[in-house]
């Protein structure tokens, strides 16, 4: 597989950053869950409240900037001591004092293309042979950067996969509605059926419109459980 694996697709629209409720109070990660109200929120506060509990909480934010993960951080894991959190994103313009900051906290932010195999090289290592209690992904425009196209597909969900612990952790993605997905050739309707099948917890919104205007998207949410659940190819 070459280091780049598609030509990228053209960027749509800028997300606007205006709107911002639910449970986080002065948290950026309300914006996420505006577009997450369609998941089933009660298991994800679950998954917050277990690791809350046990005490450590490893997770990855792609397509993004720090500040979900630094807010989370402070609204729900300020006592723990086992915290990491990962964002990937194309830059960096944290200031040197906020590097500091983050990582006196537990946050890392590499940059890097998800089109390229050596950024997921990057995000393994940083794991560090663990895995993630969190995967989440809320891209916006950012997806119009990444193609839509059935072999990447089946190379980044699995790679996903493989980085999710098996004791009950959550993937949470924002991805291309299902129109536009099966108009490329990706079948989620039949890979969802799949995953029911294999009795992977799986939720699929095929199609919703973003806070960040009249684009369309769809939502991704799965939920591992035991190293036994092999998933089944996209």
């Amino acid at each position: 597989m070459s280091p780049e694996f598609f030509t990228r697709r053209p960027k749509v629209q800028t997300p606007s950053q205006d709107q911002r409720s639910y449970l986080f109070r002065d948290s950026d990660f309300l914006h996420y869950m505006n577009d997450f109200n369609l998941i089933d929120r009660g298991r994800f506060n679950s998954l917050l409240e277990t690791r809350r509990r046990a005490g450590s909480m490893t997770m990855i934010d792609l397509l993004a900037y720090p500040d979900a993960i630094r807010s989370l951080k402070k609204s729900v894991f300020s006592e723990i001591n086992e915290f990491a959190g990962l964002s990937v994103g194309m830059s960096d313009s944290r200031s040197s004092s906020q590097i500091d900051e983050d990582s006196s906290a537990g946050i890392t932010h590499i940059t890097g293309d998800l089109n390229k195999r050596n950024t997921w090289d990057n995000i393994e290592d940083w794991l560090g042979g663990k895995k993630a209690h969190l995967i989440i992904e809320r891209g916006f425009g950012g997806l119009h950067f990444l193609p839509t196209h059935l072999p990447y597909y089946k190379y980044a969900i699995q790679k996903i996969w493989d980085m999710t612990s098996s004791d009950g952790g959550m993937v949470l993605l924002q991805i291309p509605p299902k129109k536009i997905l099966e108009q490329n050739g990706i079948n989620i309707s039949r890979w969802i059926n799949l995953l029911r099948r294999k009795k992977i917890y799986r939720q699929h919104h095929g199609g919703y419109h973003s806070i960040d205007g009249d684009i369309e998207y769809g939502l991704l949410q799965l939920i591992k459980n035991g190293e036994n659940q092999a998933l089944p190819i996209i």
